[in-house]
């Protein structure tokens, strides 16, 4: 556990979100949070009703709200739940955000993108992705939905930087950005071709509804100007240290042994991740902007509002994937809509 600091839940209408995958193991007087992170241990209210409280911490209902449930003092559950914000297991997601400095603001997103993306990778796609029990055109058509995100860089990201208002510094970061990013799609449609696939038919098939929807919301915020364009990266980008270039390797071995027609594919997917490792790109945009220039409290309003909603797109992007490609009969590459006139 990290060393105490002041508890993120300040009052009574804090509102908690709890890691989505974190575990809670009731014992003897006490409950066990775990998460692949960390392990804690807490006490004060009752094992039981720590086990029914923890779940429902969806940062939908204050601590008031959530003691009134379990007839509870808002000080009782304050004290339970304080060492949990202490090791960033929670955060408050109401916590006043206007008064704040640059950098604790900065750390507030990234904790919250981190607690957030945290949810994707309890979704069906990727537990069932990692016990190796998706189908060929699942594991296919994510590889195509995902070359069709990251072409969307070509769309995204000049809006980006011709919306940006926040001076010639960070325009030149958005560009050089953009610049290492415009041909990053190629890695995957030249592994998909490798996996046996025809090129001019992944270039015809058309983006699944969530797929579009996800580069749609992403150009949106690109438009509305410099802090709503970058914390995009803060949500793409939530660790804020380099990946281990090991890990990404062992990670990927795996997923080739799983599905060994689709190794071309994750040979795309490592080598695309390693040239992020070489780029830095775990320093995002959003840092950069949090340290050169300060956000105002409209624009940390805006920021927080996209964290949200673009995690919600992610989400269904992969839902979209899981669902329409485990359709019986799917084609894979999807089939180009042609009207007759």
């Amino acid at each position: 556990m990290s060393p105490r600091r002041e508890s993120l839940l300040l009052h009574a209408h804090s509102k908690p979100l709890l890691s989505a995958d974190a575990i809670v193991r009731p014992g003897i007087g006490q409950v066990t949070l775990e998460t692949p992170d960390f392990l804690c241990e807490i006490g004060g209210v009752g094992a039981g009703r720590l086990a029914r409280i923890l779940p429902a911490l969806d940062g939908g209902r204050t601590i008031a709200e959530l003691a009134a449930d379990e007839h509870l003092s808002a000080a009782a559950m304050l004290r339970s739940l304080e060492p949990l914000a202490d090791v960033g297991a929670l955060i408050d997601i109401a916590a006043p955000f206007e008064e704040i400095g640059d950098l604790e603001f900065m750390d507030r997103v990234m904790q919250e993108c981190r607690l957030r993306t945290r949810a994707l990778f309890q979704q069906p796609f990727w537990q069932r992705l990692s016990a190796g029990s998706l189908p060929p055109p699942v594991v296919l058509g994510w590889g195509i939905e995902f070359a069709h995100f990251v072409e969307s860089a070509n769309a995204y990201m000049p809006l980006g930087i011709a919306s940006c208002r926040a001076g010639a510094a960070m325009r030149e970061a958005f560009a050089r950005h953009y610049v290492e990013e415009a041909q990053h799609s190629e890695f995957f449609f030249a592994g998909l071709v490798r996996c046996g696939l025809r090129r001019s038919r992944l270039e015809a098939a058309p983006p699944l509804a969530s797929t579009r929807a996800l580069v749609n919301q992403l150009c949106e915020f690109a438009m509305m100007g410099a802090a709503p364009y970058a914390a995009c990266f803060a949500v793409m980008q939530p660790t804020q240290e380099p990946a281990d270039a090991g890990q990404v390797t062992a990670f990927f071995q795996d997923l080739r042994e799983l599905y060994p027609f689709a190794a071309p594919l994750f040979d795309a997917f490592e080598g695309h991740a390693k040239i992020d490792i070489e780029l830095g790109h775990e320093v995002t945009l959003f840092e950069r902007l949090c340290r050169t220039g300060g956000l105002d409290a409209g624009e940390r309003r805006i920021v927080l509002q996209v964290v949200a909603s673009l995690v919600e797109s992610f989400t269904l992007f992969f839902e979209g994937i899981l669902d329409s490609y485990s359709k019986p009969g799917v084609a894979v590459p999807r089939r180009p809509v042609v009207i007759g006139v």
